[in-house]
């Protein structure tokens, strides 16, 4: 709305207030350079290849929702299972496509500004969530891994889809078969009322779901953080 303002002819000003007195003018020029300014460090805290907000949006948005006890918050953090082999076997180009898959479909499932979507960086991915029951969360969390299974299939070879399995080296080195691609997503709760004075806790409890959370059967595990 701003920007449209300011883009209009005979838009001169803006005139601030600050409870309902006079506090300023700021000019259309002055508006247009903040409005730029503000798009920049948007863009350059975008990760290149999906477009999505960067780690220092995210740590500025837990940091604003550890310290807002109104409403039940999710902090859902998304790893793909099993992606090394894959991009070891078809390489990086195609190791994109799955990511920026993952990225499109974020932004099919999760839409409203109660809901934050961002890049941490290769296959991991943070979702931020608020105003929702934990059935819901659950709900939409499934459809999204379902759908990522089943739409990344197309990116294997027909042989590895039949075999439903791709021969690869595991982090130890070790030849071994591993099953196609999926995603596992370890979700915090904090509850409502409940109110950090920072963000470190998130993150050591976070690390802890991940693992149950890649060894469970349907890839989702949602877990309270502990008022202490």
């Amino acid at each position: 709305m701003l920007k449209i303002f300011a883009g209009m002819d005979g838009s001169d000003c803006v005139i601030l207030t600050e409870n309902m007195r006079y506090a300023g003018i700021l000019s259309a020029s002055s508006l247009l350079k903040i409005i730029n300014e503000k798009q920049l460090k948007m863009a350059q805290e975008q990760n290149p290849l999906t477009g999505l907000p960067g780690n220092r949006a995210i740590r500025d948005y837990v940091q604003h929702a550890v310290l807002d006890g109104d409403r039940a918050r999710y902090f859902c953090y998304c790893d793909f299972d099993d992606f090394k082999p894959f991009n070891d076997t078809y390489g990086f180009q195609k190791g994109d496509l799955a990511i920026t898959l993952f990225a499109a479909l974020l932004r099919r499932h999760f839409i409203g500004e109660e809901k934050f979507l961002g890049h941490v960086g290769g296959d991991d991915f943070f979702i931020g969530i608020d105003g929702c029951t934990e059935e819901e969360i659950r709900a939409v969390l499934r459809r999204l891994i379902d759908d990522f299974r089943s739409d990344v299939r197309q990116l294997y070879s027909p042989e590895h889809v039949s075999a439903g399995r791709i021969s690869g080296y595991g982090r130890d080195g070790v030849t071994k078969d591993f099953p196609l691609m999926r995603c596992s997503i370890a979700v915090l709760v904090l509850t409502e009322g409940l109110v950090l004075s920072d963000g470190q806790a998130v993150s050591k409890r976070i690390a802890e779901i991940k693992t149950r959370a890649k060894e469970s059967d349907n890839g989702v595990v949602l877990e309270p953080l502990d008022r202490t």
